[in-house]
C-alpha cells in the first residue's frame, strides 16, 4: 500500500519520514484517541502522505491527482476527491495547522 502509492504519486524520499512524523503528531495531538487501527490505518497514513507531499515535495500533486492515482492503485479506490479533501482538512485541524518539522 505505502510503497505502491509512494511510487505512483512520485513523491520525494523525505516524504516517507515526514508522513510518519505526522502520524505520530496526530496520535499525540489527540491524546491517543485517534491512532492507527485495523479500520483506519489506511486513511491516516494516506492523509499524512498527502500532507507531507504538499509540504515537503518541491512539485506536489493536487488532490484531484492524488484521487486519480488512488483509483489506479490496489486498495486505494475508496479515496475519492471528496474523501481526500475531508481527510486533509480533518488532519490539519487535528494538528492545529502546524505542519512544521524542526
Amino acid at each position: 500500500f505505502y510503497q505502491e502509492f509512494y511510487q505512483r504519486s512520485q513523491m520525494e524520499q523525505d516524504t516517507i519520514i515526514m508522513s510518519l512524523i505526522y502520524v505520530e503528531r496526530l496520535v499525540k495531538a489527540t491524546n491517543g484517541l485517534l491512532c492507527p487501527s485495523p479500520q483506519n490505518w489506511r486513511s491516516i497514513l494516506f492523509s499524512c502522505m498527502v500532507l507531507a507531499s504538499k509540504v515537503w515535495d518541491d512539485l506536489s500533486m493536487w488532490n484531484s491527482d492524488f484521487s486519480n492515482v488512488s483509483a489506479a492503485t490496489a486498495g486505494l479506490s475508496s479515496f475519492t476527491l471528496a474523501r481526500i479533501n475531508q481527510l486533509e482538512l480533518a488532519l490539519l485541524k487535528a494538528l492545529n495547522f502546524d505542519v512544521r518539522v524542526p
